[in-house]
């Protein structure tokens, strides 16, 4: 009482009890209010939600992040996987070896050079030779032409 008149006495929000002797705090978690891949943090009198780990948003509405798409964290020539959450795993391609992070290398059954043309002309002797290369990203590309020497009977 106070002055003679009867207390109204009550928790403020986010708190329990009679409001006189007693105010605990609720536990707004245990509802579960936060959204999929959230992680709710139980505040006194209160809550916050925040995306889990590899994912964005605002706590309600998380989106998984494309670590691969986005960070392009793998060698150019490997293949980038996302694997949940918050992580990938990067393979270089075949006939490269690393972590996939870095690649090197390129096995000699993945390439080859062979000889494209040969042209005489006028006596002229001309050779085109060309590199193939098997594995990814699959080159074809003319390393040397030699247009040199003379051709004679």
């Amino acid at each position: 009482m106070v002055n003679g008149t009867a207390a109204n006495c009550s928790c403020r929000a986010g708190f329990e009890g009679d409001g006189v002797e007693r105010c605990s705090d609720v536990d707004e978690c245990a509802g579960s209010p936060c959204g999929a891949h959230a992680v709710c943090t139980n505040l006194p009198g209160g809550f916050t939600c925040a995306c889990a780990p590899g994912f964005r948003g605002n706590g309600y509405n998380c989106t998984e992040i494309d670590t691969c798409g986005e960070m392009r964290p793998c060698h150019r020539f490997a293949d980038c996987r996302n694997v949940v959450p918050s992580s990938y795993q990067c393979t270089c391609h075949h006939g490269y070896a690393g972590s996939g992070e870095s690649c090197a290398g390129c096995c000699a059954s993945t390439s080859s050079i062979t000889l494209e043309r040969v042209l005489v002309t006028g006596g002229r002797l001309a050779l085109q030779l060309v590199w193939h290369m098997a594995a990814p990203p699959h080159i074809n590309d003319t390393i040397a032409v030699f247009k040199e020497g003379y051709y004679q009977h």
